[in-house]
């Protein structure tokens, strides 16, 4: 008998879509922190993200009557980027199907199926979300290459013109291809903190992560400990507080994010925020069975003053010891 296809999506949405956002976002630890308390959006011809550039003036000290001040300000304005749409088809031959038979045939297949599709989609992002947007004809996430820039490699990000609007640069510092030192990392990430505004993650390939660790090896301001939030872990490093983890997909780049999770996030569509399918289907061209498994949405950055990046480190090294007698 040929597969029911009906009962087929019923069962792959229910055991297999449905926990699939989890999956995908929260075994990698960037895409969890990429993901957390993302608000999707709600449509739109483009995904627009309001943004606070500057203080209300309107403000101030006064006594008794004096009038108070009620000038218009501008204190607002929005950035916009395209929707990106991503997918994975999965597939299953007719002689797949002919060779699987019964329930739990179908059910073990599917299950290989569906991790596979797991593995790339997980793949996709993390190598997304680092890029620059450009991949793809332009049809790839606007990642962090361009959001975390000062104008130098990505003038215009969101729209908005960064050599025309100070306030919508990174933070930025070039190593030269030489090492990085502690103190320099140190300033970084003064440079994007105000008090309690302050980054809460640092990225960096695993080659930079394991030279910190071994210029922190003898301080006392560090610490290992695994992530907590999922079911997985990690190793983490704390430097000033803030948590530096690697991610292989910048390997070779000497290159270092750090981040504040108030003002980047990976938004989706609001209808696709678990993905979205389209249901098994048999195509009229192909002896097999195809379901799309698709994603809207895009990386958007609200405040690019509290992001940083460091670019050609070969690696971290501690600072020199004083000279003695100093």
């Amino acid at each position: 008998m040929p597969l029911n296809y009906d009962a087929l999506t019923a069962t792959t949405r229910r055991y297999f879509i449905k926990p699939l956002q989890d999956q995908v976002f929260n075994e990698l630890p960037l895409l969890q922190y990429l993901t957390r308390g993302a608000q999707p959006a709600p449509g739109g011809t483009k995904l627009v993200q309001p943004l606070i550039y500057a203080a209300n003036t309107n403000r101030g000290s006064y006594r008794g009557y004096e009038p108070l001040g009620l000038a218009p300000t501008d204190e607002t304005t929005a950035a916009e980027w395209d929707w990106k749409q991503l997918y994975v088809s999965v597939t299953i031959s007719g002689l797949e199907e002919a060779q699987n038979r019964g329930d739990l045939a179908v059910l073990n297949l599917l299950r290989t199926k569906m991790e596979i599709a797991k593995q790339s989609l997980k793949d996709m992002f993390a190598e997304q979300v680092l890029g620059d947007g450009t991949g793809n004809g332009g049809k790839d996430l606007d990642g962090l290459a361009a959001g975390v820039d000062d104008g130098t490699n990505y003038p215009v990000y969101g729209g908005i013109n960064r050599v025309e609007e100070p306030w919508w640069r990174a933070q930025f510092y070039d190593a030269g291809g030489g090492p990085l030192r502690l103190s320099q990392l140190s300033r970084m990430i003064t440079a994007v903190s105000d008090g309690a505004d302050s980054p809460d993650l640092i990225v960096m390939e695993p080659d930079l992560w394991d030279s910190l660790l071994m210029a922190l090896e003898h301080k006392h301001f560090y610490g290992l400990r695994e992530g907590r939030e999922v079911n997985v872990s990690w190793d983490k490093i704390r430097f000033r507080s803030v948590d530096v983890i690697w991610d292989r997909k910048l390997s070779g780049s000497g290159t270092i994010y750090i981040l504040n999770s108030r003002y980047v996030k990976l938004r989706p569509h609001v209808e696709y925020r678990n993905f979205k399918d389209t249901g098994w289907k048999k195509p009229i061209n192909q002896d097999a069975a195809v379901m799309q498994i698709l994603w809207y949405g895009n990386l958007t950055i609200s405040n690019c003053r509290r992001l940083a990046k460091i670019v050609n480190v070969s690696e971290i090294v501690p600072d020199p010891a004083p000279a003695s007698g100093t």
